[in-house]
């Protein structure tokens, strides 16, 4: 089985890779907002989107429609 190899770089981690959803986190690859999704491998990923995760994570929390002011804290 081959892994999927990272949007930005191109490089396959065969043990981890990081599978984001396009509408939320393509845009800090400068991926078009598609119904889809695509990995990175962990260098781009701490590079290109883990500063700004806690915050969209927060506004993707918002969004959810079964939030509802439960936070995954909460629990």
């Amino acid at each position: 089985m081959t892994m999927a190899r990272c949007a930005r770089c191109g490089v396959s981690d065969p043990r981890r890779m990081i599978a984001l959803m396009t509408p939320w986190f393509g845009g800090f690859i400068g991926l078009a907002p598609e119904p889809s999704y695509f990995h990175l491998c962990p260098a781009c990923w701490a590079e290109a989107v883990e500063p700004f995760a806690e915050d969209a994570m927060e506004k993707l929390w918002e969004m959810h429609p079964g939030a509802r002011g439960v936070r995954p804290e909460d629990h």
